[in-house]
């Protein structure tokens, strides 16, 4: 399952989630681009499934334009950051074929973009990771000219997700098809772009749930170093949130849910996703995505403890299911510094037009 989210929802998602308000408090901010509201297109097909906020406060969005991995800029007035790329746009072809940039994040001084690319003589697909300098050029010191493509040896992989350690090392995940069914797919690569060979001893790393397809949708890293990925996992009853977490060098951490690994649906419900992780200060785990059902569906929150068990002080169960009133899904989460759980997502509810639906949660 690929899944997207277009650039007027990232962009909304922003103006929601880190613009300062000028009038009442949840308005949006008219400073931004006249009305708060900005977009951007390279062509037809452009869209963004990622973003990203600069200490500066400037906001860059990445995904597709076209074929390449499509990259912007925008200042904090909404307009195009003329300083970035060309003219605040950057593009990047991989292998000549189809690439698109799924997740982004930030370095101590770089921009570093994943995704997928498409060989234009096989047509396999692979890991696509891009580092960028401060101005959007590709930095050379990134094996050699800003960009990695990584096979895992089979024949369709695909990154989805990325995040930066506390040593800038880069941890990036997605799917990795190698028997027929996706799987957890984790890479961790050194500053200069090569595998690091202490992770799981080449840089690689599958994990399979029950024998179906997985797929990694986000990733963050703890305060003890250790890898939090979240997703999705498939079994013959449907489809599961899951999520997993690995020690520093790759192993599954058998201190979460006894092997590292822990799923969760919800009571009549044969589809629930992961789409977003946050790590709250005390160590628990927050999930946000979307749980399946008839009709529609609902954005869902759910919240694990330090140890991988569902929390029962959130919700009294550890899951918390809203509805908007349509088709409801969660692609962010963040949580506040007074620890008040926000998260944000698309709903076709309330009029003829796709709305953006935020919700806040109280922590306990």
């Amino acid at each position: 399952m690929r899944r997207s989210i277009t650039l007027l929802f990232v962009t909304l998602l922003v103006l929601a989630m880190v613009s300062p308000a000028r009038a009442a408090a949840g308005d949006l901010d008219t400073a931004f681009d006249g009305d708060g509201v900005a977009g951007v297109t390279f062509s037809s097909s452009s869209t963004s499934n990622a973003v990203v906020v600069q200490g500066n406060g400037k906001i860059i969005l990445a995904g597709a334009a076209g074929d390449d991995f499509g990259l912007a800029r925008l200042d904090l007035t909404g307009a195009l950051d003329p300083t970035f790329g060309s003219g605040g746009t950057k593009t990047t072809d991989f292998r000549g074929h189809v690439d698109v940039a799924s997740d982004a994040a930030l370095t101590s001084s770089k921009l570093i973009v994943v995704g997928t690319s498409r060989d234009s003589t096989t047509g396999e697909t692979t890991f696509a990771v891009a580092r960028y300098r401060n101005g959007g050029k590709l930095d050379h010191t990134f094996d050699g000219d800003g960009k990695v493509v990584t096979d895992f040896g089979d024949h369709f992989d695909g990154a989805t997700a990325v995040a930066v350690q506390a040593d800038d090392k880069i941890v990036v995940g997605g799917y990795v098809d190698l028997t027929a069914q996706e799987d957890f797919g984790l890479a961790r690569y050194n500053t200069d772009g090569s595998l690091d060979t202490t992770f799981d001893g080449d840089g690689l790393v599958t994990t399979d749930f029950v024998g179906d397809d997985d797929q990694i949708a986000k990733l963050s890293i703890q305060s003890d170093g250790k890898i939090v990925a979240v997703g999705f996992a498939n079994d013959a009853t449907g489809t599961r949130m899951a999520v997993a977490r690995y020690n520093t060098d790759g192993s599954l951490d058998t201190t979460f849910a006894g092997d590292g690994l822990a799923t969760t649906t919800f009571a009549g419900s044969v589809s629930t996703f992961g789409w977003a992780v946050a790590i709250q200060s005390d160590g628990k785990i927050v999930v946000a995505g979307e749980n399946g059902g008839s009709p529609g569906g609902d954005q869902v929150i759910v919240r694990y403890d330090a140890a991988g068990n569902l929390d029962p002080t959130f919700s009294g169960d550890g899951k918390k299911s809203i509805d908007f009133g349509g088709t409801d899904v969660a692609y962010g989460v963040a949580i506040q510094a007074d620890g008040k759980i926000v998260a944000a997502g698309p709903t076709p509810c309330c009029g003829s037009h796709p709305k953006v639906a935020l919700a806040r949660y109280l922590p306990a």
